[in-house]
């Protein structure tokens, strides 16, 4: 009873996901001390399902002192039938390895989680199995069925127990007896505790509870139904609802026995503390069956059947006669007077029992639209306040309205038609699901930049540790929840490839260029204390650190941060003799690290599930920071040029040239393709930040290429995106773009160019892979209104020369090894630049030389594709040649 529910949350390691059950939940609680305790134990996503009554009476009262809430943490309010409550309390603590799960009777409060007397249960995967673990799986769905606008909950829920990433779920047993509880249906909770409580005569029957029913049905009922020899009631004086009329009926075959629990005070004495805690203990002679949670006695907890009653959950334990005195009665102190009881019932009926009121159960913003789940779904919405301003709004079914919104709301606020009369909903919090979606990973990455990219930390070694987060951050796949808007709303998007718009911008014309990149932008101190906090800055406004969680990051006090583990989790610690961080030999020790990550990385960054199921912001963030990490390791000499540019090479190859689905299309272009709501997928990624990033990351392995079939594939894979993902090199103004690639090139300059150097062969390159990019997506999209067999026919093309540039339509383009003539029925051999990426042999007559398309009466010219997108194709086809056999 004297647990600390933060203590046991903070001393946990590498938790992603939390989920908390609470009847009342005191929101500043939450933000001031609760989550410095997750952001101990790895910055998991929070979860927290509270009754629907105590949380908007709570967020009434602390509404503007709120900070956090619907952006790094969720509460889900939860109503039952009128007049009845959710009551469950636990706490899931879920990692990639191991969880935890506690099951007690204290609120999401300081009270609840610290200062009462409680009891909590404690599950753990590794020890007790995971049979608790899956019956409280189910039990959140019980859960889920009565929340509105669930896809966005449910699919936390489903990462806290996704089998992909939890190695955990898998193991344990299939004992399903550790837990009863019931969420509105079925028979009642006080079945569900005689069944695995009384097996056998019970001698005694032991209670403890705070509150009863004021006419003591519930506890009569208990006893009698248990009939037990004795029966033995905890009660605390002055905290206590039982009445002296209930306890008239029971005197004669029970006992009541007064008790209390003291803690230490600010003077060295000792205060009484409320004893919150629930248990009943059917005792018998060998053992005792103690049932521990959060059920009162009283009707509402236990013994309401059907949909009404509360929601409740109880923890199942066998001890022996001697543990169960020392967990549960030890604790207490006896009290040898007598026991005052209640003479009368207060005068304290709850509004829930007299009158329905209409209440926000949801309110979800994402991607401009705000949708907003009520009750009861009956009643007709007349006014839709946002930040105490009206908003229109449209109806999409009973219960839900949406909002179009430009900017993050913060509180909503509905007026209905009750009876006739417009009564008005109390304010509830938004749901910011773009910030909800950060995963534990993402959390932790943002806290390494912050702690590692510092003056005194920054180093090979405060680099590496960067880098083994990201790793982790890639890897880890969560969840992705369907969109609500994407249930057949009325008004939505069905884009098909042709709506998509592109910026404009006519990269051939005579007087186009890239703007200046400003020399202004760069840094020119690249080794003070200066130089690397602005790089924390950009690391973390690249990675898209929001002032909610900047504040969440810096707001551990000294104590905190000296008492914790290091936050990284990074395998080893590298010690650095240099000042500098730059230009010192690595150390052997240093050198194998960092390969392994590098290895890590490219692992992470190339897998299928990576591929096919990262989630589009996600993908834009992984580009962004990992452009950022790389750079900053070859820049720093900790990466070697083979190194930097083969894993650029392997990932850019599976991200823009060609993937298992499709081998004529890279993976991202193919998930635009697939996607079910192509712009939205567009959105999520496009920015000026990615598009500069993707610029700086291709100067870099360009400029430490070297001529090999590699380099080819590399140099046509960065082509090939351009021509087919213009959005993702297009996606701000080019002003914008030029200031990001700016920065992001002060912070990593290439070794032996002056500033004005790298700026000049930046706008070069830069120029240069636009347009070469846009002259094959005009070429392409001018062979689209041609037949293959058409443009055979057509092609005058004699000899097949080493190093030519073949297009052969589903086999993607390749490149010609040895000569031969294209009017025989010789074969010709190739290198695949797409696919498998292997040898193999086309029939000579067959093969169509990108060369040969290049010619206006083969293929006539287009507004896309005139004089100059061929005379770039033309160059670039002779560089690739000379790259291929130089």
């Amino acid at each position: 009873m004297r647990g600390d529910v933060l203590e046991v949350i903070s001393s946990t390691k590498d938790v992603t996901n939390a989920v908390i059950l609470t009847h009342n939940i005191d929101f500043l609680f939450v933000q001031t001390l609760v989550l410095s305790a997750f952001r101990r134990c790895g910055h998991p996503t929070i979860t927290i399902f509270a009754d629907c009554a105590c949380a908007v009476e709570s967020f009434g009262n602390q509404e503007s002192m709120l900070t956090s809430l619907g952006k790094r943490y969720r509460v889900v309010p939860v109503k039952m039938d009128v007049g009845f409550r959710f009551h469950p309390k636990a706490v899931l603590l879920s990692g990639e390895t191991a969880a935890t799960l506690l099951v007690g009777s204290g609120n999401l409060t300081f009270g609840g989680w610290r200062d009462n007397a409680e009891v909590w249960t404690r599950f753990e995967s590794e020890s007790d199995g995971t049979a608790p673990f899956h019956w409280f799986r189910g039990y959140l769905d019980e859960i889920l069925s009565r929340v509105a606008l669930a896809s966005e909950v449910r699919a936390e829920i489903e990462e806290a127990f996704d089998p992909r990433s939890k190695t955990w779920v898998a193991g344990g047993t299939t004992d399903f007896g550790s837990l009863v509880g019931r969420v509105g249906s079925g028979p009642t909770l006080l079945e569900h505790m005689l069944a695995v409580g009384r097996e056998d005569r019970v001698e005694e029957l032991v209670i403890c509870a705070p509150f009863f029913d004021y006419s003591g049905i519930a506890l009569k009922h208990l006893a009698s139904r248990v009939g037990a020899d004795r029966t033995t009631v905890l009660c605390q004086p002055g905290r206590s609802t039982l009445q002296e009329r209930a306890w008239e009926g029971m005197a004669a075959s029970a006992r009541l026995r007064g008790i209390d629990f003291t803690r230490p005070d600010s003077s060295n004495g000792e205060r009484s503390a409320f004893v919150h805690a629930k248990f009943y203990g059917f005792r018998r002679k060998e053992q005792v069956v103690v049932l521990v949670g959060s059920a009162n006695c009283s009707r509402a907890a236990l013994t309401t059947q059907g949909t009404a009653g509360n929601a409740e959950l109880m923890a199942v334990l066998v001890r022996s006669p001697d543990e169960f005195e020392k967990e549960f009665l030890d604790e207490l102190n006896l009290i040898s007077k007598p026991v005052v009881l209640l003479s009368e019932a207060p005068n304290d009926i709850d509004e829930d029992s007299t009158s329905p009121k209409p209440y926000i159960l949801a309110a979800r913003f994402d991607q401009g639209n705000l949708l907003v789940g009520y009750s009861p779904p009956s009643v007709e919405v007349a006014e839709c306040q946002i930040d105490g301003k009206t908003a229109p709004f449209e109806s999409i079914e009973p219960g839900i309205v949406r909002i179009r919104c430009g900017i993050e709301p913060r509180v909503v606020t509905l007026r209905v038609r009750v009876d006739g009369e417009l009564v008005k909903s109390h304010g509830s919090w938004i749901d910011n699901e773009r910030h909800l979606r950060a995963t534990a990973r993402r959390r932790s990455l943002a806290d390494a930049i912050r702690t590692r990219v510092r003056p005194g930390e920054w180093s090979v070694g405060g680099w590496a540790d960067v880098l083994a987060v990201f790793c982790k951050h890639v890897t880890y796949m969560p969840v992705i929840p369907a969109r609500e808007v994407e249930r057949g709303l009325p008004g939505e998007r069905s884009p098909t490839d042709e709506t998509v718009e592109f910026t404009a911008i006519d990269v051939f014309a005579t007087d186009y260029r890239t703007p200046t990149v400003d020399r202004a932008s760069f840094s020119t101190c690249l080794d003070d204390d200066s130089y690397i906090q602005s790089l924390q800055q950009l690391l973390l406004r690249w990675f898209g650190v929001e002032p909610h969680e900047a504040e969440e990051l810096n707001s551990g006090t000294g104590e905190d941060d000296a008492d914790r583990d290091e936050p990284l989790d990074r395998p080893e610690s590298i010690p650095v003799a240099q000042t500098s961080p730059y230009g010192s030999k690595l150390a052997e020790r240093e050198r194998h690290r960092i390969e392994r990550l590098l290895k890590h990385l490219e692992a992470g960054m190339t897998s299928t599930e990576f591929l096919s199921e990262r989630n589009p912001e996600y993908l834009a963030v992984d580009l962004k920071v990992a452009s950022a990490l790389l750079r900053l390791g070859l820049r720093a000499g900790w990466v070697e040029r083979k190194q930097f540019f083969d894993l650029t090479h392997r990932v850019w190859s599976a991200l823009f040239f060609s993937s298992t689905s499709n081998r004529e299309l890279g993976w991202l272009e193919y998930r635009v393709k697939q996607s079910q709501d192509k712009e939205a997928f567009i959105d999520s990624m496009r920015s000026a930040e990615v598009s500069a990033a993707l610029i700086g990351w291709y100067l870099a392995a360009s400029a430490h290429s070297e001529g090999t079939p590699e380099t080819v594939r590399f140099v046509f894979s960065a082509v090939m995106s351009v021509a087919h993902l213009p959005w993702l090199w297009h996606g701000g103004s080019q002003d914008d773009i030029s200031r990001e690639l700016a920065e992001l090139l002060s912070y990593t300059p290439e070794s032996g160019l002056t500033i004005e150097e790298m700026k000049d062969d930046a706008r070069l390159q830069w120029d240069v892979l636009l347009q070469r990019g846009h002259a094959l997506r005009g070429l392409l999209g001018a062979l689209r209104t041609m037949k293959v067999a058409e443009i055979l026919e057509r092609i005058s093309t004699d000899q097949l020369r080493p190093g030519d540039l073949l297009w052969q339509g589903a086999a993607g383009f390749c490149v010609v090894l040895h000569q031969c003539s294209r009017f025989t029925d010789a074969a010709a051999t190739v290198l695949k630049l797409q696919g498998d990426e292997r040898e193999t042999r086309f029939r000579a007559r067959f093969t169509v030389p990108v060369r040969a398309l290049l010619k206006e009466e083969l293929v006539p010219s287009t507004p896309q594709f005139g004089d100059k997108p061929r005379e770039v194709l033309r160059k670039f086809i002779d560089e690739l040649a000379m790259g291929i056999w130089t």
